[in-house]
Parts: structure tokens; sequence; C-alpha cells
């Protein structure tokens, strides 16, 4: 699923391009107006949202570029998929322990591998239904 959603994502935004991305908690689409360095030389994206509200982004928040020649929606079944293994994951495993991933600090890695399988699942099909409702209000966009 990795490499799949690998192939129809890019990794780097591109003005005028289309992500999801991380606002108060929520998946929201975001359009591209202008990507500059700032003092440290990261990426800063300046972003308009669907709702018409701008705003400026690290690369941290970016959850997934959408593949705007999706016209069978391949990127939200890879990710509802993958959300469905990652719920069979929560099931499966027994490994008792607490789960942490890499750069993550250990006041946050307090979850088990169960909860953090359950939580990726949730991002998985919130970024789902993200890119299923952009694409179709494009698709209403193209028949007007």
């Amino acid at each position: 699923y990795e490499a799949a959603l690998h192939f129809v994502s890019s990794k780097v935004a591109v003005v005028g391009g289309t992500l999801v991305v991380k606002k108060k908690g929520y998946s929201v689409i975001a359009e591209v107006d202008c990507v500059e360095n700032d003092e440290k030389n990261n990426p800063q994206y300046d972003v308009t949202f669907l709702s018409g509200e701008e705003a400026t982004i690290s690369q941290r928040e970016i959850l997934l570029a959408v593949w705007a020649k999706d016209v069978t929606f391949l990127q939200p079944r890879i990710l509802l998929n993958l959300s469905r293994c990652l719920l069979k994951l929560a099931n499966v495993d027994t490994t008792r322990g607490n789960a942490s991933c890499v750069g993550e600090n250990m006041s946050s890695a307090k979850s088990s591998r169960q909860e953090r399988y359950r939580l990726a699942a949730v991002r998985g099909v919130s970024i789902a239904l993200s890119l299923c409702e952009y694409h179709t209000l494009e698709s209403l966009d193209d028949s007007a």
C-alpha cells in the first residue's frame, strides 16, 4: 500500500497543486499558492483552503499530495484498504508494551501498539473522506 500511495502521490507540493493537510485535528483540502523557504531553509507553503481561508503551513502539516488525475478514486481506495489492514492488525497483535515512532518524544509514546494501529486507521479514513469530498466537488465544478 505504501508503494502504491507513493506512486500516485507526489512528495513535493507544487504551486497550483492540491494537498490534504492537518488543520485543528482535521484533514482538509488546500491549494498551494506559493512555496518559500524560511530562515532555516525549510519549505513553507502558502495555501488556500476550500473555505477561502489562507494560511502558511510547514511540510509537517501536509498529509498527502492529491493526485489530480485520480478519476477512479485510487488514492482513497488505497487508504481505505490500508486502514482496514491496520484495524485487523490491531485485533491480531497481542504484543504488550508501548509503541513509539522515530523522532517522537517519549511522553507521547504511552499508547499501545493496538491503539497506534487504530489511530493510524482513523487518520487514513479521514484523509480518504477528504479526498472523496474534493473529487466530488471537482466533478461538480467540471459539469457546471
